[in-house]
């Protein structure tokens, strides 16, 4: 039986009572939006029951002869930023032995403000969920061929994060609309992944 939940996961274990433990797989330090991992608990009740929690959401599951809960399926979905949340097992039985895990998740995206300005402005940049590598790189393709790959910033454990401080295209830039993306690769493919980005569109103005 699933349990889907919305919400993150760090497999960290934030404490239990008794015997009861929970495990995680594939256990990780920090999930992105749309992964899934099984969630397995021991040392409850034997032939009881359990209820989950998660993100709001609740269910009852049945425990095995051994005490061993059935398996519970997590998806993480969209959040804004890095979250969160924990994951909590009660024996229907006996409440007080509890397990919960603490689980943390992010989005694979890019912050870049402001959202207009000049060509050739520096702007704030903040990625989420750059798990493929150390290094942030930023590829430009646009207008006559143009394109550009430089190497923008350091990630942060856990989640893949950072933040900068750059220009996207120069001033006097051609007008037309630029494909920009952030990976861990310095040469361009967009088959890379993880890898996230979007259009900028550069306009002449007169007056």
């Amino acid at each position: 039986m699933a349990f889907t939940a919305a919400t993150m996961a760090m497999a960290v274990l934030a404490g239990t009572a008794q015997a009861a433990t929970l495990t995680i797989t594939p256990d990780k330090p920090c999930y992105v939006t749309g992964e899934t991992a099984e969630l397995n608990g021991t040392g409850f009740t034997a032939d009881g029951q359990v209820n989950a929690t998660f993100a709001g959401l609740a269910g009852t599951f049945s425990t095995d002869s051994a005490g061993v809960m059935e398996p519970l399926t997590l998806t993480f979905p969209g959040v804004k930023g890095v979250k969160t949340l924990p994951v909590t097992v009660t024996d229907a039985t006996n409440p007080a032995v509890t397990a919960t895990l603490n689980l943390k998740a992010t989005q694979l995206h890019v912050d870049v403000n402001p959202a207009n300005a000049k060509a050739g402005k520096k702007l704030r940049i903040k990625g989420y969920g750059l798990l493929g590598g150390k290094k942030v790189y930023m590829h430009v393709r646009g207008p006559h061929h143009y394109k550009s790959d430089t190497k923008i910033a350091r990630t942060k454990a856990p989640c893949g994060t950072f933040k900068t401080r750059r220009k996207i295209v120069p001033a006097g830039a051609r007008p037309g609309k630029y494909k920009v993306r952030f990976d861990a690769k310095k040469k361009f493919s967009k088959q890379t992944k993880p890898q996230t980005g979007g259009t900028l569109t550069v306009t002449r103005t007169f007056g």
